[in-house]
């Protein structure tokens, strides 16, 4: 029987490739593993499950972010729900 946290990467794995249709499986990979050396964890062929899906789920919310339209991202509006960049003089 699969283990709880392998299922758990499994399922991410199959979300983040849903999420990413024109990211081809490879590049995928190599981009988790980027993620996780950010994070402080060794490269994929050493990483811990657990922090390979942080790693993922970090990716997973990175993606659903970019997909949302700008006005709907909440680091770009501001409380009145007006479009606001943040970091940018005006």
């Amino acid at each position: 029987m699969i283990q709880s946290t392998q299922q758990k990467l499994l399922d991410a794995l199959a979300r983040l490739c849903d999420s990413s249709p024109g990211v081809r499986f490879g590049q995928l990979l190599a981009h988790l593993g980027f993620l996780a050396e950010d994070r402080g964890s060794p490269g994929l062929s050493e990483i811990e499950d657990a922090d390979l899906l942080a790693a993922m789920e970090q990716h997973l919310d990175e993606t659903s972010r970019c997909q949302q339209p700008i006005a709907e991202r909440e680091d770009v509006t501001s409380q009145d729900g007006q479009p606001e960049l943040r970091g940018v003089d005006r």
